[in-house]
């Protein structure tokens, strides 16, 4: 698959989401796009890197990877997340 796609639509996620959701303490809001990418498949993941004003319809965005959060032990969970490119 690639990892350049564009933003087919997006929204800006203001509070924290319920349990299992584990990140950022305290709570950073956070935009959530859906990326279409050429071969056809839609994916949906967190944005990075940009402001709400920032985002535009069919822009191009890039899949990287980033911690979301560090455990009581020390150990980093990756995500995925989109940037514009």
């Amino acid at each position: 698959m690639s990892r350049r796609g564009k933003l087919k639509s997006y929204t800006w996620q203001y509070y924290q989401p319920p349990p299992p959701y584990k990140g950022p303490d305290p709570f950073v809001p956070y935009g959530i796009g859906l990326v279409e990418l050429p071969e056809g498949l839609k994916v949906v993941g967190m944005l990075t890197g940009c402001e709400l004003k920032d985002l535009k319809v069919d822009m191009d965005v890039e899949l990287i990877v980033e911690k979301l959060y560090t455990d009581e032990q020390g150990n980093e969970y990756l995500t995925w997340k989109f940037s514009p490119v």
